[in-house]
């Protein structure tokens, strides 16, 4: 009989406890407890997340920027009531043309429109660029046409005449004057001077052509040059 009671008293503690610890898993505070840990994790979970878009967000604006970097801006013509035969300067050489011809990286040269809307007669092209051996380099071009055809028809022969028999007088004050030599590697007639980086040539009685230098080419190599340059300039005249 104490036995059976012994067994029987052990039972209900063991019941007992086991009641014990569902009231204590179910209990408010853990309850509570374990309501404050799913919140805590599903912000974490939804802050992750702004992250991801954040970041994704902010590679596409970086992407957007870079792209938008390597996009050349296109050159601002000039605009004036420009004699309708005289071609755009710009457009008769390209700058990755300009790049072959000097051996430069592709995208170093920039043109810029340099006519002025005082000389309807003429038009006229930068094209520049930078490297460490020749900072601020670039050449000229310009197309002129005859201003004065019906006082002198002939004027671009005179104009190229004057130049190899006068020379060229500096406008700056001093005194140096330039002279120049025949050139006939383009056009109808041409002349040039190394000193200068200039060279002259005409189309008939109609145009007369500059190409100007501001590069530190040895007279061989500008003479090359302008014997290249001034055959695309005719070809897209």
């Amino acid at each position: 009989m104490r036995g059976i009671f012994l067994a029987i008293s052990l039972m209900m503690i063991l019941v007992s406890c086991d009641g014990d610890k569902k009231v204590k898993e179910t209990s408010p505070s853990n309850v509570y407890e374990n309501s404050t840990q799913a919140r805590e994790a599903n912000q974490a979970a939804q802050l992750e997340q702004k992250e991801k878009l954040a970041a994704k967000a902010q590679s596409k604006s970086t992407t957007a920027k870079q792209e938008n970097t390597n996009v050349k801006a296109e050159p601002i013509a000039v605009k004036g009531n420009f004699d309708k035969d005289i071609p755009d300067a710009c457009t008769l050489i390209t700058e990755a043309q300009v790049e072959s011809v000097f051996g430069l990286p592709k995208g170093t040269v920039a043109l810029k429109d340099g006519s002025s809307t005082q000389a309807t007669k003429a038009r006229a092209c930068f094209f520049r660029w930078e490297t460490d051996a020749n900072p601020n380099a670039g050449i000229l071009i310009q197309v002129q046409k005859n201003p004065i055809p019906e006082e002198y028809a002939e004027w671009p022969t005179l104009f190229i005449q004057s130049k190899i028999e006068g020379g060229e007088q500096t406008f700056d004050g001093s005194g140096i004057s330039y002279k120049f030599e025949k050139w006939d590697e383009a056009g109808d007639a041409g002349c040039f001077s190394y000193e200068a980086g200039k060279y002259h040539w005409r189309i008939a009685d109609d145009y007369v052509i500059l190409l100007a230098f501001n590069t530190n080419n040895n007279k061989k190599s500008q003479m090359a040059a302008a014997k290249s340059i001034s055959g695309i300039v005719m070809s897209n005249m």
